[in-house]
């Protein structure tokens, strides 16, 4: 009589790899339109210069106030274009890191080993660069507010009725205020997936998973 033929089932392969595979292509993606968007933007602005702004005409015959909002213009400008030569260089940056995140995604989709080591690698550097471009937009507010703000405030203190027409409050305390929510919301977005990332690829079943599991390469 034969023996029976012992029957041993295909090992399991794990699910996730799919799940965060999927996420970094897709924000990926997102980033690198995102950035590219950003570098346009900043060209865009450098080609065109004091041409993207027009100077409001107060119509009061006020010469002190126009020459405050010419000032106030002219020196945003100059602080903006200062600014965008720093700018431009993060947002190359982070453009090269969604594609790093992209790539990282579709080894992990496809179970390569080494994509750990790259979505580490892409963690710790989002979350500098991430960082650093998050101050610089919240630098731009606080230029464009010092700037603006004063412009707005010193437009609606020259127009009949003098203090009484004053803004209810002050735009430059306003533009700060933004600044400081944009350091806040675009930090914690920034900070969010690399931080998800390095526990989840530092967590000791996920090594041992990716050493010894089934279906990596």
């Amino acid at each position: 009589m034969d023996q029976a033929t012992e029957f041993h089932p295909p090992p399991l392969k794990s699910n996730w790899p799919s799940t965060f595979g999927i996420i970094g292509i897709i924000v990926g993606i997102l980033g690198f339109l995102s950035a590219a968007s950003q570098i346009a933007n900043i060209a865009f602005m450098k080609a065109m210069g004091d041409s993207l702004v027009v100077i409001p005409e107060s119509g009061t015959g006020n010469t002190d106030a126009d020459a405050a909002i010419e000032d106030a213009v002219s020196g945003m400008m100059t602080d903006i274009e200062a600014f965008a030569q720093t700018k431009i260089i993060s947002d190359i940056a982070l453009l090269i890191l969604s594609v790093v995140l992209f790539v990282g995604g579709i080894l992990l989709l496809q179970r390569y080993r080494k994509s750990r080591a790259i979505l580490l690698g892409w963690s710790y550097a989002k979350i500098i660069v991430g960082l650093y471009s998050v101050y610089q937009v919240r630098k731009m507010i606080s230029i464009m507010g010092g700037s603006m703000g004063a412009m707005f405030n010193e437009q609606m203190a020259s127009i009949p009725g003098g203090a009484a027409s004053a803004p209810p409050f002050d735009m430059v305390k306003l533009y700060d205020i933004m600044g400081l929510v944009w350091l806040v919301i675009g930090g914690i977005w920034v900070l969010a997936l690399p931080i998800l990332f390095l526990i989840w690829f530092n967590r000791q079943d996920i090594i041992d998973d990716i050493a010894g599991g089934y279906g990596w390469k």
